[in-house]
Parts: C-alpha cells; sequence; structure tokens
C-alpha cells in the first residue's frame, strides 16, 4: 500500500567528525521490508561520526522508526570507538566488543584466556606449529622466527641461507678444521665427512693421532723398528730414530755389513771375521777374528812335499802341530812367542797335501 511505499528508496550517506563523507548506501529494492541490513560501500578505518537519511524526489514522506549503525572496528582493535587494543595473544583476532581472544590464540595454547605459553619448540596459533630444526635451541612462540641463531644457516632469524662448504654451527660463525679432507665440514656438527688429512683422527681432525698411530684418519700403525714404537703422525718417519740393528730413514732395512747398533752408527771391529758383526750388539759372532798367516819355511824337506796343518783358534795360537804320517807322533815347531805379524819376511802359505812322502823330514819332540 501507500504506507509501506514509504520505506523504500532512502539514501543513507556517512561523516566523520570533520563533516567529511565516508561512505553511502541507496536503497534500490522493491520489496518493503521491516528490518533492512545495510554494508555502506567505501567503508574505511574511521569512525562515524553523522548519518544523513534522505529521499530523492519530490512529496515523499520517509517512514524509518529507528536506523542503529555499527562499525566493525580494524583488526587488532575493540571496544565501541575501537579505541582498545587487543591483547599479545590474538592481536588481530580479538571479540570486538569484548576484547577477548574468541578461539584463536598466537603464541599461547588454550583460547579464549590464552594464557598458557607454547612449550618449547612450538609457536604459533594455539601453538600449533612446531620450530624449525634450523633454529638453535627454540623460536619466537609467536612469529616461529629463530630469535636465538640459525644451526647451519648464516641469516638469522630467517635461517634460509645455508653456510658455504669451509662454515659450521650457529650462523655459520665457525670454521671447518683445516686438517679435514678438503677443509669441508658437516655445517651443522663440524665433522670431517671427507675424512682427515694424514695425522689426525676423526672426527673433528683437530687432535693428532694416537701415540704409535700414523696416517690418514691415524689407520696405519708405527714401524716396530722405530725407537720406543714412536712415528711422526703424518708420513710414519720414526721421530727418534731406529731401534739397534736398524738403519735410518725408514728403519726398515737391517745395518749394512760393518755397523750395528742404534741407527747403524757405531762400526764392528776391525778384528771381526771381514769387519762384520752382529748388528744389533756387535758381538763378532763364531768366526771372530781373523789373522790371516803367511806361511813360513819349515826345513828342508827331501821329495816332492811337507804337509803341515796350522790351526788358528779363538786367538790364541799356541803351537803348530804337524801329524808325521808314518809315526804317530806330535811335536811343536812354532811357538806364538816366535811369531811377529810385522815381519818383513815373505813366506809361502802353508797348506795340506794328500800325498804321502816316505822322505818328508819330521820333526820330533826330544
Amino acid at each position: 500500500d501507500s504506507v509501506s511505499a514509504r520505506l523504500n528508496g532512502f539514501f543513507i550517506t556517512t561523516y566523520d567528525a570533520k563533516q567529511s563523507k565516508i561512505g553511502s548506501y541507496e536503497d534500490k529494492t522493491s520489496d518493503n521490508k521491516l528490518t533492512y541490513y545495510v554494508n555502506l560501500n567505501g567503508s574505511v578505518n574511521t569512525a562515524v561520526n553523522f548519518i544523513l537519511i534522505s529521499l530523492s524526489g519530490d512529496g515523499k514522506i520517509l517512514t524509518l522508526c529507528e536506523v542503529e549503525a555499527y562499525g566493525e572496528c580494524p583488526a587488532g582493535k575493540w571496544s565501541l570507538p575501537c579505541s582498545k587494543q587487543c591483547k599479545d595473544s590474538c592481536p588481530d583476532t580479538c571479540d570486538r566488543d569484548t576484547g577477548l581472544c574468541n578461539v584463536v590464540c598466537i603464541g599461547y595454547s588454550n583460547p579464549p584466556q590464552c594464557n598458557t605459553a607454547c612449550s618449547s619448540g612450538k609457536w604459533g596459533i594455539n601453538c600449533h606449529h612446531t620450530c624449525s630444526d634450523r633454529c638453535e635451541g627454540t623460536c619466537h612462540a609467536k612469529t616461529g622466527l629463530c630469535d636465538n641463531g640459525c644451526k647451519g644457516y648464516s641469516d638469522p632469524p630467517n635461517c634460509e641461507t645455508a653456510c658455504s662448504p669451509i662454515k659450521w654451527g650457529i650462523n655459520c660463525s665457525l670454521n671447518c678444521s683445516e686438517h679435514c679432507q678438503n677443509s669441508t665440514c658437516n655445517s651443522l656438527n663440524g665433522n670431517c665427512e671427507h675424512g682427515c688429512k694424514p695425522g689426525y683422527q676423526l672426527a673433528y681432525c683437530k687432535q693428532d693421532c694416537p701415540k704409535r698411530q700414523w696416517g690418514q684418519n691415524c689407520t696405519s700403525a708405527c714401524n716396530e723398528n722405530c725407537y720406543d714404537g714412536i712415528c711422526n703422525n703424518v708420513n710414519g718417519s720414526c721421530v727418534f730414530g731406529c731401534i739397534d740393528g736398524f738403519q735410518l730413514p725408514n728403519c726398515i732395512l737391517k745395518c749394512f755389513k760393518g755397523a750395528y747398533g742404534r741407527n747403524c752408527s757405531s762400526n764392528c771391529s776391525t778384528t771381526c771375521d771381514k769387519g762384520e758383526c752382529d748388528p744389533v750388539k756387535g758381538a763378532c759372532g763364531l768366526k771372530i777374528c781373523s789373522l790371516e798367516m803367511n806361511s813360513f819355511a819349515i826345513g828342508s824337506a827331501a821329495g816332492t812335499g811337507v804337509t803341515v796343518l796350522v790351526i788358528l783358534a779363538l786367538l790364541l795360537i799356541k803351537t803348530l802341530v804337524i801329524k808325521g804320517r808314518q809315526k804317530k807322533k806330535l811335536v811343536s815347531v812354532y811357538d806364538q812367542t816366535n811369531f811377529h805379524p810385522d815381519d818383513s819376511q815373505h813366506y809361502d802359505r802353508i797348506f795340506r797335501t794328500d800325498q804321502q812322502n816316505e822322505d818328508v823330514a819330521n820333526i820330533y819332540e826330544e
């Protein structure tokens, strides 16, 4: 009817405290309603101070019993003038009338009270998120950022840039050991994943090889011929030289002929046979001494030869004994006191002959 038509075609215009227009609404509905719900276009985060309701045209009557205006507070604000700040536990989602945290807590786990902080390693809305494993320790309960630094990454608090190959640790602040192969290591724990250079032991390659070990990752044992079993941790050379009987530099070869002792630094006695001796103690062995005798004439012999046996035993030359072929009697023909090694007289070498000659002149004791 004509009365109900008075509810159509109205205009609503809103203004702020400075009477600047904020937004407006024009009713274009054809049906009459008892209640109108209007969302003004041009809504901004500004308080409405004035509302103007009007009709277009002449002679029209507007019949609106009551007009109520409600404004939506901007995010993080609540109260009628939207002047109060939402709590930190729900900074953007609190109830616009009461300021309570409805169903969402940020950094807290118990909405709507939001007074129980996230446990270590959790963050976000109702503490549903887990901190990144790139964070050192825990993360910020509200943002999830690595406020305590990064593990294996160089750009806190985001921790998105990995360490360079020669760096490791919190914010990549540590250098890999120079004894790592290629000087590279694990960015989280600093372990030399490709092993150590010779002379150093895993896992950080900062400690020398244990005593009596050497080489890459200390997997080689020192030569047992090294003095005290100790060798260079890098190349295995015997630090204190060789034990008795072995020669430098690697203590693998025994002493050369004529030398003995530690590092073969001592010479065998000149009285040893052929100048050779035990490489450890220097003893001459069974053939202790060699004193080569030149033979001398033993009288004038008739026939073709004289048989003489010379016995040199243990440096004690006492008697030259001649055993006769025909008579079993021994005779001393030479006494050591009469032997002069420096005598310039030359003698034929004494030798044995198997020839038996009845004319050999034999000398007997009287």
